[in-house]
């Protein structure tokens, strides 16, 4: 009697544990779930910013093409009736494509940084499917009692931190590229406003 005493104190003690390993687990897919939801929003965001930097940049380049007609025309009356420094022209259109080049590369900057976001994206994804299934597979061990439930425990809190960590690079490498391209959209506005 006191082995079968001892024996389901010991199955109580297990089930306790078990119980408190399940919940930290469905709290652990809790957060990896706002955290989600929170890069969701986060890639909106830059999705947004990166849409406003295209309709900037799209407009300046309407802008430029502007400038660049209205330049010819007065350059040819001047030809006309001055005689215009042939030296002053060439000046002058080798600076309008050095600013058209540079908002070429601007764009094309841009494009590049929103690809490697979407890249960081995807990686991060994938490790988040690992995660999961990992913790799926510490959930399903939790099921054999023959299991030590103090290193189970010990497995949980390690894959905790390692989602968070993930969660928090992720999130922080988004929340830099959104501060970038807010930032790029405010100097084109900038150099908008001083033209």
């Amino acid at each position: 009697n006191q082995k079968i005493m001892a024996d389901n104190k010991k199955i109580a003690e297990f089930e306790a544990a078990l119980s408190a390993a399940n919940k930290r687990a469905e709290e652990a897919e809790k957060r990896a779930n706002a955290a989600e939801e929170k890069l969701d929003e986060v890639e909106k965001k830059a999705k947004y910013l990166e849409t406003t930097l295209q309709d900037e940049l799209n407009l300046r380049d309407v802008e430029e093409e502007e400038t660049i007609a209205r330049v010819h025309s007065l350059a040819a009356d001047e030809l006309a009736s001055h005689d215009v420094e042939q030296t002053e022209l060439d000046k002058e259109r080798m600076e309008l494509q050095i600013l058209l080049k540079n908002k070429m590369d601007l764009l094309e900057d841009a494009e590049k940084r929103a690809t490697a976001a979407e890249a960081r994206m995807e990686v991060f994804k994938k490790e988040l499917e690992k995660l999961k299934a990992h913790q799926e597979a510490l959930r399903e061990e939790l099921d054999h009692r023959d299991v030590d439930h103090s290193i189970m425990i010990e497995r949980m809190r390690s894959l905790d931190a390692t989602l968070l960590a993930v969660v928090d690079e992720e999130v922080e490498a988004k929340e830099n590229y959104i501060a970038q391209l807010e930032a790029q959209v405010s100097k084109e506005k900038e150099a908008k406003a001083a033209e």
